[in-house]
């Protein structure tokens, strides 16, 4: 139940009449005066009474991954009717262009791949919320995927995390299960506090 006790906080119009604000304007404009999860407000409480827990992970997105040797990604976008982020062929030149404008290359690719990522289109700290994206966009594909996994091709939700914690963060036991239902493993490239941020495609 939440409790509401608002001994001389109110709000006036420049007539002095009161104003009667609902709860989340309070959260506005006397966030001193609010607790969570209850929505309690406390008269007098001052903002150092309320402690806001430190976010644990900082950053996170996932992507689909579909590869094989041989793999053809118009194949994978044809089955799935879904826009790629990114795709190679076995033995393309992997190429890249830096900061300073250069465009540098690397040993080509080995293998084929195709992928799509939630970074884009889902702004969260937290993984489970990335791959529940990927997941809402691919389960109605479900006959699909399954399909091209019979075929030898291998799908995975690699996910990239980082954080205060060294450990990466733990899934809901339903967005394993999804993943699973499809056969889709996961995989997290977690980075701690001591660790550079540089995610691997």
């Amino acid at each position: 139940m939440a409790v509401i006790v608002l001994q001389g906080l109110v709000k006036y119009d420049f007539d002095h009449h009161p104003i009667i604000m609902p709860a989340w304007q309070w959260c506005l404009f006397a966030p001193q005066y609010v607790t969570f999860p209850n929505c309690s407000f406390i008269c007098g409480a001052s903002r150092s009474d309320f402690s806001v827990p430190k976010r644990v992970y900082n950053r996170a997105y996932a992507t689909l991954r579909f590869s094989a040797v041989k793999l053809d990604p118009l194949k994978i976008t044809c089955a799935l009717g879904l826009p790629p982020d990114h795709f190679h062929r076995d033995g393309e030149p992997r190429l890249r262009r830096l900061r300073s404008g250069q465009v540098k290359e690397y040993s080509p690719y080995r293998g084929g791949m195709r992928s799509m990522s939630s970074e884009k289109w889902v702004q969260s700290p937290r993984l489970a919320v990335h791959i529940d994206w990927l997941l809402h966009e691919i389960e109605p594909k479900t006959d699909a995927v399954r399909q091209l996994l019979a075929e030898g091709i291998v799908a995975d939700f690699f996910c990239f995390s980082s954080g205060s914690k060294a450990t990466p963060p733990s899934l809901p036991r339903a967005i394993r299960a999804r993943a699973a239902a499809l056969g889709i493993e996961i995989v997290i490239d977690h980075y701690g506090p001591s660790e550079a941020e540089q995610p691997t495609v």
